[in-house]
């Protein structure tokens, strides 16, 4: 799998992303990337594609402070 990299992490840009966007998992069913924050670093986000909000974004299913263990459990729950 490919690994991404964020830019450093830029408060006054919180909410916006800092990477750019990986699909991963069955179907490429996962979206992940990473979320400029208030505080010091970035946080990563796993989206799952087959679940949307009433206007269609993806929802968010998993926030970690790493790019590696945001996507192990889903990976891991995936395989199941």
């Amino acid at each position: 799998m490919i690994r991404l990299t964020a830019e450093a992490n830029n408060p006054a840009l919180r909410g916006h992303r800092a990477s750019r966007i990986l699909r991963f998992g069955p179907g490429d069913r996962f979206q992940v990337y990473a979320i400029h924050t208030r505080h010091a670093d970035v946080e990563w986000w796993v989206a799952d594609t087959n679940l949307t909000y009433g206007d269609g974004r993806p929802w968010i299913i998993r926030q970690e402070p790493s790019f590696d263990e945001a996507i192990a459990t889903v990976l891991a729950h995936a395989k199941k």
